[in-house]
């Protein structure tokens, strides 16, 4: 193993970091596309609807590339590793600084739903 390393870093000048990276990413994207696969297997012989068929194949076409796209960005990009420490924060920020936004439009989602209400109340 430690020949190929070798072989590797002096004939492309890929570090030993680089190299490791590059094979994370390979198996990623494999792994993501066995799971595109599977799924899509498991869709196809569940239901015979072709419409279902088709949304099942077109959401798993548009997710996994972005959540492949993201755990590869995670993989080279180490500010990622300080990302969910962020976006804890800022939702919590969001949350506080929309919270009388937020409550109006979940009130008006009940009332427009559910209905607790009828003329004449």
């Amino acid at each position: 193993m430690k020949e190929i390393q070798d072989f590797i870093s002096e004939t492309l000048g890929l570090s030993l970091d680089t190299q490791t990276k590059i094979i994370f990413s390979l198996v990623v994207v494999f792994i993501l596309w066995m799971l595109k696969v599977i799924i899509q297997r498991i869709v196809w012989r569940q239901t015979d609807n072709i419409k279902t068929r088709y949304q099942w194949k077109r959401s798993l076409s548009l997710a996994f590339p972005f959540v492949g796209v993201f755990i590869i960005s995670a993989i080279w990009i180490s500010a990622f590793k300080q990302f969910g420490t962020f976006l804890g924060l800022f939702s919590a920020g969001l949350a506080f600084a929309l919270r009388d936004p937020l409550t109006n439009l979940a009130g008006w989602f009940f009332i427009v739903f559910r209905k607790p209400f009828v003329v004449g109340d």
